[in-house]
């Protein structure tokens, strides 16, 4: 399957972006306090886009990144967490250095199975995946690689 990249060519594109998603802060910020028994160290919100999901990480995490395939959404996007252009499958950090991975909204463009092998890869022990998704949520638990991949973690 190929990788398929969120199309931002330029900041107005990114700013039009941001000003239309939708906002649920108010929402998943007391949802993860609940979720996530201990504070921890990192967090990365992978697909972060202007990095709205990733502010709600701050209420959990010490350290949170942010990573978008796009620079554009980096640019113009929030500055309360570190931004790192990268690939879902292909994420710059050390193995076994994070304790949270959060995908709001974004896991329909990622390379499932790669992307699922890179979080096993990044990972510790016992780190949690968390997967807010407002749609195409039937479409990514439908897909084989997802349910396989979950069938095998727990």
């Amino acid at each position: 399957m190929a990788i398929v990249r969120n199309p931002f060519l330029d900041d107005d594109t990114a700013r039009r972006y941001a000003r239309g998603r939708p906002d649920h802060r108010h929402v998943l910020a007391p949802a993860l306090r609940r979720l996530v028994e201990r504070r921890v160290d990192v967090a990365v919100d992978v697909g972060c886009g202007t990095g709205l999901t990733a502010e709600s990480l701050a209420s959990v995490a010490d350290v949170v990144i942010g990573m978008d395939a796009s620079l554009a959404p980096l640019r113009v996007g929030r500055a309360s967490q570190r931004s790192v252009a990268a690939l879902a499958e292909r994420m710059p950090l050390p193995a076994s250095s994070v304790d949270l991975v959060l995908v709001g909204s974004a896991l329909h463009w990622f390379e499932l199975t790669r992307f699922l092998a890179e979080v096993d890869r990044i990972t510790r022990t016992g780190a949690l995946l968390m997967v807010h998704h407002d749609y195409f949520l039937g479409d990514v638990l439908g897909r084989p690689a997802f349910r396989a991949w979950f069938r095998d973690v727990y």
